[in-house]
């Protein structure tokens, strides 16, 4: 829950309602800090709805995996193409007032030359979509596909506004990083926060956020106790 009382307590309100979960390269976790980012939410009693916008017909583990939910049930993907109601496409999970509305029956790769991949995130009906989930009263978080999968994820990162940018630890170069956050400040998109994930135990600091006195020296002989690992990185913008 850090990052949503972080979120709360630097934010105004309608600066997160509708959040987009992107990264800079694949397998940096998107799927698994969406899907807290959403538990976290609805443990905070409020009603939300986690998109799973990646429409890459072949993918890692995806949030309808996380929450053990059908992944052959219509969803996003029947929105954009066949005009489906959204409230009939919303999945239950076991977490009251969180449903995922998944992304659908995707065309295998080369099926379809719009299917399985991102092109239908840059469409009309994709931003009415978002229009509508927005107006919704909803907290609406979108997993988004990694910025390199497509042009159109940085469109629609743009139309979604607010972001959650996830790196992974030995992964994502400072100079890729710095290069895409330039590129979505440019196209008018707010990175409201950026996660470090996979991070190793022996890299994460165990100094506070906070000026604090310095710990007191121990006498020759004495054990020292071991400090406790704290949680990932993660940084607030507001």
């Amino acid at each position: 829950r850090r990052l949503v009382n972080e979120m709360e307590a630097r934010l105004d309100d309608d600066d997160w309602r509708c959040l987009g979960i992107t990264s800079v390269e694949a397998a940096a976790g998107r799927s698994l800090v969406a899907t807290d980012l959403a538990q976290a939410l609805a443990l905070k009693e409020h009603a939300v709805v986690l998109v799973d916008a990646d429409l890459r017909a072949e993918t890692g583990q995806r949030p309808s995996d996380l929450f053990d939910l059908r992944t052959d049930q219509p969803g996003l993907w029947e929105a954009l193409n066949d005009g489906a109601s959204i409230t009939s496409l919303l999945a239950k999970t076991e977490s009251p007032g969180l449903q995922v509305l998944g992304p659908g029956a995707l065309p295998a790769a080369g099926e379809d030359a719009a299917g399985g991949n991102p092109m239908a995130l840059g469409t009309r009906q994709m931003r009415a979509l978002v229009a509508e989930l927005a107006q919704s009263g909803r907290r609406v978080l979108f997993d988004l596909p990694p910025l390199t999968a497509q042009e159109t994820v940085a469109e629609l990162a743009s139309v979604i506004g607010n972001l959650v940018l996830v790196v992974r630890s030995g992964q994502t170069r400072r100079a890729e990083l710095r290069e895409s956050a330039e590129m979505l400040k440019d196209r008018g998109a707010h990175i409201r926060a950026v996660v470090m994930t996979d991070v190793p135990a022996d890299l994460l600091s165990t100094k506070p956020t906070f000026d604090a006195p310095s710990p007191r020296r121990h006498r020759k002989g004495t054990s020292r106790r071991r400090p406790t690992p704290v949680q990932p990185t993660l940084e607030i913008h507001g």
